[in-house]
């Protein structure tokens, strides 16, 4: 009733989250007009965001590209691409956030060295144990499919790994899920700098 004949013709209500009631915004045109400030209800919030401790999880080893996903609150998969021997391979590691905010991490597993250089990975996560990875060889800019399981702080690849890509010729790729058996591949192609996407179907026992 306090709000002015002249200001309900573009009155409007929201919901106030923060304080978990209903709120009227108004327009007033006599306040327009005389310069005075319009009735504020609260003074906004400020929202900040801090760091915690930075960690190394590379284990004293060069590692040139990195991706991770989180497949429960508290647990998340680490991918690495890591020089061993000369050669650039693929690595899985498990990492634990507890409710201080620390983190451990599980062991590096080797999970493909197929080729000699893997120099891009991207992860999805299919299912609370299971992960999808996409590694960006050097060797015919090719793009290999990696599938994993997930037991408790193990990473382990499931079925030997495949071709993924349309092309001979990707320069990045992304990988997205869209269910437990499905992820997006999407790549550029170096040679023309097309944009490409395929969708790639997963079972337990095949890419």
């Amino acid at each position: 009733n306090s709000i002015p004949d002249s200001s309900k013709v573009n009155v409007r209500g929201f919901f106030d989250r923060h304080s978990n009631t209903a709120r009227w915004l108004h327009y007033s045109p006599e306040t327009k007009v005389l310069g005075n400030p319009i009735d504020t209800y609260e003074t906004p919030v400020s929202l900040g965001f801090s760091v915690g401790t930075v960690t190394t999880i590379a284990f004293g080893v060069e590692a040139s590209n990195c991706d991770c996903v989180a497949i429960t609150e508290n647990k998340f998969v680490i991918v690495i691409t890591r020089f061993t021997g000369g050669s650039q391979w693929v690595y899985g590691i498990i990492a634990e956030i507890d409710g201080d905010n620390n983190i451990t991490y599980g062991n590096p597993v080797l999970l493909e060295n197929s080729l000699n250089t893997f120099s891009y990975v991207s992860i999805c996560k299919l299912s609370t144990d299971r992960v999808f990875i996409a590694a960006l060889s050097d060797a015919g800019n090719s793009i290999t499919g990696i599938h994993c399981s997930v037991i408790n702080t193990t990473i382990s690849k499931l079925v030997s790994s495949n071709l993924v890509s349309i092309s001979n010729s990707a320069s990045e790729c992304k990988i997205v899920d869209i269910d437990s058996n499905r992820a997006l591949l999407v790549y550029n192609e170096s040679v023309n700098s097309y944009n490409s996407a395929v969708i790639i179907s997963i079972t337990d026992s095949m890419i």
